[in-house]
């Protein structure tokens, strides 16, 4: 780096300066050119201040990011224009590591799509799944081999899409379902009189 003074990166129009000499606090950084601050204890300091206000750190970065949110969007777009390889190889590991999390998005953007009230998790699925032991409601065969998450009520019906209205099906017993009442799909699988 270049070792200049203040003076020099003011007529230059720098925002930082590299003096060559260690701050008070021994660090041989960079020092911003309106306060003459070192780069390393405005960091460190930044850091202090947000773990010791944690719900005006979550607030200020709430606020930036509504303020910058369509700036970001265009650059991760312009982004993802120049890098299409690495953008669809990361993409598709992703894809890989959180199947479960992709499928509860598309199953929380399914139920916004037909204006369902609730949401739901990860977690509340594999809740569910540990409830029922990971065996299919209907059939109680395992689900090892995969599993799908109904509605018990289906959105198509009126249902919603918070946790007390989802039940874990296998692909077969949740295939033959589909939107049907479920007083009527217990009746056609003998479980009502």
């Amino acid at each position: 780096m270049e070792i200049i003074s203040r003076k020099e990166a003011k007529e230059r129009g720098l925002k930082r300066y590299f003096t060559g000499k260690p701050c008070p606090k021994s660090h041989e950084s960079q020092r911003f050119t309106s306060t003459a601050a070192c780069v390393m204890c405005s960091h460190e300091n930044r850091a202090r201040w947000s773990k010791n206000n944690k719900d005006r750190e979550k607030a200020r970065m709430a606020d930036y990011y509504l303020r910058t949110r369509e700036l970001y969007l265009a650059r991760k777009k312009i982004w993802r224009i120049g890098n299409p390889e690495i953008y669809r190889e990361s993409s598709r590991r992703y894809r890989e590591r959180n199947p479960d999390k992709l499928a509860a998005y598309a199953r929380n953007r399914r139920a916004r799509t037909a204006r369902a009230e609730g949401s739901h998790t990860i977690e509340d699925v594999r809740k569910i799944l540990a409830s029922q032991k990971n065996k299919c409601a209907t059939c109680k065969e395992y689900t090892k081999d995969g599993y799908h998450v109904d509605h018990i009520q289906p959105l198509a019906r009126g249902g919603t899409n918070w946790p007390d209205n989802l039940q874990i099906l296998c692909p077969s017993c949740n295939l033959s379902k589909g939107a049907k009442d479920p007083v009527q799909w217990a009746n056609e699988n003998g479980m009502l009189i």
